[in-house]
């Protein structure tokens, strides 16, 4: 079964995914600006609401436009405010439909501020007003299997380094300690002037994230990282409690959970085929015991939540 691969790289600027299936997503009011900067919004949107059934949504922002096709609205505001689907509370049915829209980002305006336009549409388009609380919820704690704190045999401290200096004498992704490309990966994109390339399909980054519905892979990254990484994939919060300081390199495979993103169906053009799926593979909890000799342990703990206040239908364009 075909899977979209989602690849994140401190080197991007812009995000761009496409997904197959629902994923929860929440955005919230727009002020203030998450970067500290002064407030900013769209020159020109425009929002349809997409009725054509197609289980594939994309979102991205390139050449001064912002995107987003058949997106879930919940998923864009939980992917604006950057909140695991526990983290958004209340809302109506429709908070599920699925609307096309685009934003045309003023001149001077960075990619970085993508998030404060989103949240500023949200709020003139969809009235949309939010709060936000601390609950006891039940969440994770991610720990080390053994008292010892030995890894497992796909974790170890990373041998790159993952300074802006350390990257930038590095120029493209690779040097002393990069890992080489799986059996079967392209060739790495060119390295433009100061700055990574997003990392090759199954190719793990030396500094960053490659991920699938059915893998992680990850190098120079933290605990406190990893642990965020998983509140996406199992439902709930993550905390990192496992003591272990420094910077890790990993490779994580195992089972997706029916209906996670980019589950069916073929992959829309010009989407590349990720690596094929183990149907024999491990889930998630038993991996991350097998393979990088952590766990996750049920418990509860305090949350930050963005509760909605208020939200409209917009008018149609």
């Amino acid at each position: 079964m075909s899977r979209s691969l989602i690849v994140t790289s401190v080197a991007a600027l812009a995000l761009s995914l496409s997904v197959s299936a629902q994923q929860a997503v929440t955005v919230g009011a727009p002020p203030p600006a998450t970067d500290g900067g002064p407030p900013v919004a769209f020159d020109v949107t425009t929002v349809k609401p997409n009725k054509s059934g197609d289980p594939f949504i994309s979102i991205s922002m390139n050449a001064g436009r912002f995107t987003a096709s058949n997106f879930p609205l919940r998923q864009l505001i939980q992917t604006t405010f950057r909140l695991q689907p526990n983290q958004l509370v209340g809302g109506p049915d429709w908070l599920n439909d699925r609307y096309d829209i685009t934003g045309t980002v003023p001149a001077g305006v960075p990619p970085a501020r993508r998030d404060d336009m989103i949240r500023a549409l949200l709020a003139e388009r969809f009235k949309l007003a939010t709060h936000t609380e601390t609950r006891e919820l039940p969440i994770y704690a991610l720990v080390t299997v053994r008292t010892d704190r030995r890894l497992g045999p796909q974790l170890s401290v990373t041998a790159n380094d993952c300074t802006a200096e350390g990257r930038a004498r590095r120029g493209g992704g690779g040097g002393a300690g990069a890992p080489p490309a799986r059996a079967g990966a392209p060739p790495p994109a060119a390295a433009p002037p100061g700055g990574l390339p997003p990392p090759a399909l199954g190719m793990r980054p030396p500094c960053g994230t490659a991920a699938s519905p059915s893998f992680i892979s990850a190098g120079g990254i933290t605990m406190a990282r990893l642990a965020e990484l998983l509140s996406g994939r199992v439902g709930r919060t993550v905390v990192d409690r496992t003591g272990l300081a420094g910077l890790y390199e990993f490779d994580l495979s195992y089972a997706p959970n029916p209906g996670d993103a980019g589950a069916g169906g073929p992959l829309p053009p010009g989407v590349p085929a990720p690596p094929a799926i183990d149907p024999n593979a491990p889930s998630i909890f038993t991996a991350l015991q097998e393979q990088l000799g952590l766990k996750l342990d049920s418990t509860r703990g305090p949350v930050e939540v963005t509760v909605i206040d208020r939200i409209e239908r917009p008018a149609e364009d």
